[in-house]
């Protein structure tokens, strides 16, 4: 699957991936489906950051929104509410 990043206006190959520092979520909203990802990784420095992104079908292609900030996340935490994502 291919999205088009709504910031860069670029278009990416859509990974997923279920490990200790990542997850994702299919939830459906209204009449459609978007895809909820959440990962962890170091930033510069010694912090960790946090990527939260939003995958939604507009009716003609994927649209990918994203938002980083601080922190640190693992997977046997609970997956952040809708609400945390862009």
């Amino acid at each position: 699957m291919v999205a088009l990043d709504v910031h860069t206006r670029r278009s990416e190959q859509v990974r997923l991936a279920k490990t200790l520092k990542q997850d994702w979520r299919l939830i459906t909203e209204g009449t459609g489906v978007t895809i909820l990802a959440l990962s962890c990784h170091p930033g510069n420095g010694s912090d960790f950051v946090l990527d939260y992104v939003r995958f939604s079908f507009d009716g003609s292609q994927w649209l990918k929104y994203s938002r980083q900030e601080l922190g640190m996340w693992e997977s046997d935490e609970p997956f952040p509410p809708r609400s945390a994502f862009p």
